[in-house]
Parts: structure tokens; C-alpha cells; sequence
């Protein structure tokens, strides 16, 4: 099987496994959808090196943390192309103590970690079945 011609929609590709993802699919002829929030710079960067492999990226800016931003990132995406994949790659890598986390941290990080990859995964879901 084959990526060619497949456009794919990750998040958080900028950086880490999102950023290595984003490049081995474009290696192998996928069209990328490169999601960010904060790191608008390494996600340019990213779509550079595939672009220089000859490869197609797009970016797209969202706060996975608003759940009504996160959304609106599958739309924007399918107005882009129609999606083949989602890669569920964006995390909150921040340090939570229990002695000293907020509940609004604590929020924050079962947001963009487990709310927003349900609400991708639904919205995909929902799009590419015609519902």
C-alpha cells in the first residue's frame, strides 16, 4: 500500500513524533495537513523539508484546548482536501505535581490530550460518512 496522492491530516506535526510522522508520510508520497498551535515556526519548518522533497503541506493553526477550535480543524482541513487519515499527534507535555496542580491544568491537559482527539476523531468520522 502506497500514501500517494493521500492527504493526511496530523497534529501537532512541528515537532516530535508529529514532525517525524509528518515527513516519513511525505516521503512516501502523502500530502500533509500540518496541525500547530503554539510552534507556528517548527511547523514552517516542516513544511519546508517537505516541500523540498517534493511533497504538498499545508498548515493549519488550532487551540486543541477550545474545544470548539478543535472542531472547526477537521473542517477547515476537508476544505483544504479530503482527508485519507487523521494522526492524533498533539499532546501537553507539561509537569503536573499533584501538590501543586490546578484544577485548571489538570483541565487544560485532559483537554488537548483526551478531549480533542475524541472530537477529531468524531468530526473525521462524521465527515467521511456523509452524517
Amino acid at each position: 500500500m502506497t500514501l500517494e496522492g493521500k492527504t493526511i491530516l496530523i497534529t501537532g506535526a512541528g515537532v516530535r513524533l508529529g514532525r517525524a510522522m509528518a515527513i516519513a508520510i511525505a516521503r512516501d508520497g502523502g500530502n500533509i495537513i500540518l496541525h500547530y498551535n503554539r510552534s507556528r515556526k517548527p511547523a514552517e519548518e516542516t513544511q519546508a523539508e517537505i516541500e523540498s522533497l517534493g511533497g504538498s503541506a499545508h498548515l493549519l493553526q488550532s487551540d486543541l484546548g477550545d474545544s470548539e477550535s478543535a472542531q472547526q480543524l477537521i473542517t477547515e482541513a476537508f476544505t483544504i482536501s479530503p482527508l485519507y487519515a487523521l494522526v492524533d499527534s498533539a499532546s501537553m507535555f507539561e509537569s503536573l505535581e499533584l501538590h501543586s496542580t490546578s484544577p485548571e491544568a489538570w483541565d487544560l491537559h485532559i483537554k488537548v490530550n483526551l478531549t480533542a482527539p475524541f472530537l477529531l476523531s468524531k468530526s473525521f468520522t462524521a465527515i467521511n460518512n456523509g452524517d
